[in-house]
């Protein structure tokens, strides 16, 4: 049928839409033909979030064998698939299987966010391990994009004080203003209002995760891009907890 299809003129660019309906339906044998085809592969065109849905690996790996390139970003400003994948369906056997078939956890997107800060700002602290465990030489000594103790400490759930526990013994800037290494995102995002991990953790209302922040040397009197410091953004925010935690420093 396919062959037919091509052979009046529908080209495979055309075909994309059988190529996401055989994913859904987890149809490998028609996946494979539809690639073989000549069905394009990017990380744009590739329709795998119905793949990540559902871990079809068979399908992801059919991907991978006609030239997906697991490491490309989505957009300028969308990190490489194994984002998505942590966005869609944070499985640790899904992320392994990324990891295993060499996605890079540290791979950024023009903007500067990356898989990992993705991980950092939403998933699991076992997931968050799993890759961190892959990254060469050492996490410790490596550049970390994507502001991951910024994404720890916007975190709102149990794990926060954890998860940013964690990022604090990777060693970074406790006080570094969020994304001043990455200038497309400063140029974006200043207007908002970027500050330190203590702004962040202000801004959520974790009081905990603030009060790790000061354990580890943050400053109160830093100001974000819009002139304010943390205690004047906890009071904005009506986050009274966190701002009784700053005025006692």
């Amino acid at each position: 049928m396919i062959k037919g299809l091509l052979e009046r003129g529908i080209t495979a660019h055309q075909l994309q839409t059988c190529l996401l309906r055989a994913t859904e339906s987890q149809r490998c044998e028609i996946v494979e033909l539809l690639l073989r085809s000549g069905v394009p592969l990017s990380s744009l065109s590739l329709p795998v979030e119905p793949a990540l849905q559902r871990c079809s690996f068979d399908i992801l790996s059919l991907f991978l064998k006609y030239g997906w390139d697991i490491n490309e970003e989505q957009e300028w400003c969308t990190p490489p698939l194994l984002s998505l994948a942590i966005l869609t369906n944070p499985d640790p056997e899904l992320v392994a299987w990324f990891l295993q078939h060499r996605a890079d956890p540290n791979k950024a997107c023009q903007i500067g966010t990356t898989p990992l800060s993705t991980a950092v700002y939403l998933a699991s602290r076992t997931i968050i391990e799993m890759m961190l465990s892959v990254l060469c030489p050492n996490p410790k000594t490596q550049r970390l994009r994507g502001e991951l103790l910024h994404m720890a400490a916007c975190r709102a759930d149990p794990e926060a004080a954890s998860i940013v526990q964690l990022m604090l013994d990777l060693h970074p800037d406790v006080n570094a203003r969020q994304w001043e290494q990455e200038p497309l995102a400063y140029a974006t995002y200043k207007v908002t209002g970027l500050g330190t991990p203590l702004h962040c953790a202000a801004r959520t209302g974790i009081p905990r995760v603030a009060q790790t922040l000061l354990e580890h040397g943050a400053d109160v009197k830093i100001c974000d891009t819009r002139g304010q410091t943390a205690l004047q953004v906890a009071e904005a925010y009506g986050n009274t907890a966190v701002a009784e935690v700053l005025r006692e420093r």
